[in-house]
């Protein structure tokens, strides 16, 4: 079986932008509806009536998708078909005219909305319940009508934009995503006492999310998952470094909202007899009621073992894919379900406890025979180095993916010019294209992802109060601790997080009002500087931790002076594709000359000075390019771990005790590197740290896809060689993970 056997998603393709002339079509369209609400007026004004000025709420969606229409011609964000773009905005001004038409004085049994209530209300006092019958039983019908309708709108609202099927593969998910938007759609408009706007604003909620997911899978190669839901305002803080084109899909997805707001607009009250407060209470009841079957349903059911709706992890086009055979909600349903840690197989605290002192006895009992650690952790004593971690931004070297054919070689002065360095390899993640949280909590707390699961992120999801860090165990041994992100502080929760982790300050986006940008952000340059303003500003040791910005995607803007873009040609990629390409190529030049930067700067510093330098991530791109390059790989495992490794190196400006820092190249996963560079400079390890580097003897590298044995062999978690190690591991962090924040 290849890496690509299943079928594999593709998303909407985007036809050429439509010239800035066509937003005439739209502006027509808008003036057309205005001509139409002044005669809307006009008529009520002949009738001496008074106007349901509810009438133009109902209107206000078709002009704000008219005017979205006009805005992404004038931005060159139409990327439809020109005859799609012209039936959209005809939908639309149709759907506007006739909300107009139907709430006239003179249209027939018409009843302007604002004042149905009202008339509900004077009516029933004269109405006896034999008259209201029918006319409820009328209301009934045509709301039940309106809620299919208005479903199905929304269905295809919310899975268009992203996908190329009309409808999910499986006929379960239909089902289950049918049932759960027209319950969805009665609670609405039982909660609006009978009117519309409840179910309106369900529809635009789905036509938001479907066009959420389609933007997520185009800028960062993923689906939405459920962690992503509590990072919304970190995704919300970084959105402005793409370039937003709406498909075909896209815009067929909106003329679904468009009608479907017409249809509401038809909601009525469908009690028309008894006391007012008796009709506000029973669809209370309704409410209540369906709320409370959907609850027990969807805690009653696991929809990945009963009905075989899963979120394929394997890979960004599996995910994708998951989607588009099951639907968005019934998938989604299902990863909010494994969102929780799962308790490892015959867990018990007393045992993880065992299993973590066993392994870190089989440590101390190798370590007290190792004459390298022995004189590292004297030297240790004697001089505490800085420790200054530098976690960049998509840092990766694409130069691993040999079949570009690009003649790339990789960050030219971190390959062949950083020399001298204790220690340095590739590193496996366990991201992709974004989630650098993940890769920050790897790190700092010695954790995998592997036993937390894909989609989730700790920084966004737990309270990780307590929770064993690098930043508290140095701080316990007298090391001022500092974050540095040059972003807004709120970003993936950094702000609550560095202080549960016990930074003593973290400088944010505030610290470097003036500095120079490149791409996507602050330079890396600026914050290496704002590192060393802070090493010179006490004779404390520090530990720095700094997270880079500049590189950040997309890379679609377009925005690289020419006399720093590359210009690297791969036959494999289209010209998009080569565009995209030497836009990230030019940001790791840069970032790579700032290294150069950086290492000068600390050669120069006077205190002994340890610098790890890390990718966080591979950007997006290379899920292209594993797909479209390598999609005849024969090694499922092998075909996924390519796009989840960057590269590390570990340098100081003084002679480690040793280690003969003759750039040792030493491969492991993420997880290891904190206790690993602890080891090498000699500093206290805790008990985790020492069974980390055990575990690492046996199992150097695992991320939620997979583990390697020290032959570089890859196996799936569930078994190979090391199951056992894989068990323990598990159990352990459990202990020390899951237990304090679960």
């Amino acid at each position: 079986m290849t890496a690509t056997d299943k079928i594999e998603p593709s998303l909407p393709s985007a036809s050429p932008a439509l010239p800035g002339i066509v937003a005439l079509i739209p502006l027509l369209a808008i003036a057309a509806l205005i001509v139409g609400c002044f005669y809307f007026v006009k008529k009520y004004r002949e009738a001496n009536a008074p106007i349901p000025r509810l009438v133009f709420v109902w209107v206000a969606p078709q002009f704000a998708l008219l005017v979205l229409a006009t805005v992404s011609c004038f931005l060159q964000a139409a990327g439809t078909s020109p005859v799609v773009f012209v039936v959209v905005c005809l939908i639309t001004l149709v759907c506007g005219i006739l909300t107009l038409y139907v709430h006239l004085p003179h249209a027939p049994k018409a009843e302007p909305e604002d004042s149905s209530a009202n008339n509900t209300k004077n009516s029933s006092s004269k109405q006896s319940s034999a008259k209201a019958l029918p006319i409820n039983l009328r209301a009934l019908g045509i709301d039940v009508l309106v809620i299919i309708v208005a479903a199905a709108l929304a269905f295809m609202a919310i899975d268009l934009p992203w996908s190329e099927w009309l409808f999910p593969t499986n006929p379960l998910s239909i089902a289950i995503q049918a049932a759960v938007l027209i319950g969805a759609m009665v609670i609405m408009l039982s909660l609006c006492q009978g009117h519309g706007g409840g179910m309106a604003a369900l529809v635009l909620v789905c036509a938001i999310i479907g066009m959420v997911q389609y933007f997520t899978a185009q800028f960062r190669g993923q689906a939405l998952l459920p962690g992503d839901i509590l990072a919304a305002p970190t995704a919300a803080a970084v959105s402005t470094g793409y370039r937003y084109v709406f498909t075909n899909n896209c815009m067929i997805a909106l003329a679904c909202a468009s009608l479907a707001f017409f249809i509401c607009s038809f909601a009525r009250p469908v009690l028309r007899g008894g006391k007012s407060w008796m009709r506000v209470l029973s669809r209370l009841a309704v409410s209540a009621l369906i709320v409370a079957l959907g609850v027990q349903g969807y805690t009653s059911v696991n929809l990945r073992l009963d009905y075989d709706i899963v979120m394929d992890y394997w890979n960004n086009s599996r995910l994708l894919l998951s989607y588009c055979e099951q639907g968005f909600i019934p998938t989604f349903l299902s990863g909010m379900q494994s969102m929780p840690i799962e308790k490892p197989e015959g867990y018990s605290a007393e045992d993880a406890e065992r299993l973590e002192a066993e392994a870190a006895s089989a440590y101390d009992e190798i370590a007290s025979q190792d004459q390298n650690r022995m004189a590292a952790e004297e030297q240790f004593e004697s001089i505490q180095p800085n420790v200054v971690v530098v976690m960049n931004e998509s840092f990766a070297d694409l130069s691993t993916f040999e079949n570009l054919w690009a003649g790339y070689e990789g960050p030219t002065y971190f390959k062949y010019g950083f020399t001298g360095t204790a220690q340095r390899g590739n590193l496996t993640v366990s991201v992709n294209g974004g989630g650098t949280c993940n890769s920050e909590f790897e790190f700092l707390t010695g954790n995998s992802c592997a036993f937390i699961g894909y989609g989730k992120h700790p920084y966004a999801t737990y309270d990780l109060e307590g929770v064993p860090n690098m930043a508290q165990d140095f701080s316990d041994i007298g090391y001022a601790t500092t974050a540095i992100h040059p972003n807004l502080a709120s970003n993936w929760n950094r702000e609550t997080v560095y202080e549960q982790f016990g930074f003593d300050q973290f400088i944010d986006i505030t610290g470097f009002e003036g500095a120079e940008t490149l791409h996507s952000g602050v330079t890396d340059a600026a914050t290496y500087e704002k590192v060393v303003e802070v090493l010179e500003q006490s004779d404390q040791p520090q530990f720095i931790f700094d997270v880079t910005m500049q590189n950040h995607s997309g890379y679609d803007q377009n925005n690289i002076s020419a006399d720093k873009l590359t210009t690297y040609h791969s036959d494999a990629l289209d010209d998009e594709g080569n565009r995209q390409m030497n836009e990230y190529l030019s940001c790791i030049q840069a970032s790579d000359e700032d290294l150069q930067y950086l290492v000068s700067m600390l050669s120069e510093l006077d205190e002994p000075t340890v610098l790890v330098f890390f990718g966080d991530h591979q950007p997006f791109l290379t899920d292209w390019f594993n797909h479209n390059i390598y999609g005849g790989d024969t090694d499922e495992i092998m075909h996924q771990q390519r796009m989840f490794h960057t590269t590390y190196a570990m340098w100081a400006n003084y002679d480690i005790a040793g280690n003969e820092q003759n750039d040792t190249q030493v491969n492991m996963s993420l997880n290891y590197l904190g206790a690993t560079v602890k080891q090498i400079i000699g500093a206290p390890l805790t008990e985790r740290d020492k069974a980390n580097l055990t575990y690492f003897s046996k199992v150097p590298a695992l991320n939620p896809f997979g583990y390697q044995t020290p032959d570089g062999a890859w196996y799936d978690l569930e078994g190979g060689p090391e199951a056992g190690i894989i068990d323990d591991m598990a159990k352990v962090q459990y202990l020390r993970f899951a237990t304090y924040v679960q």
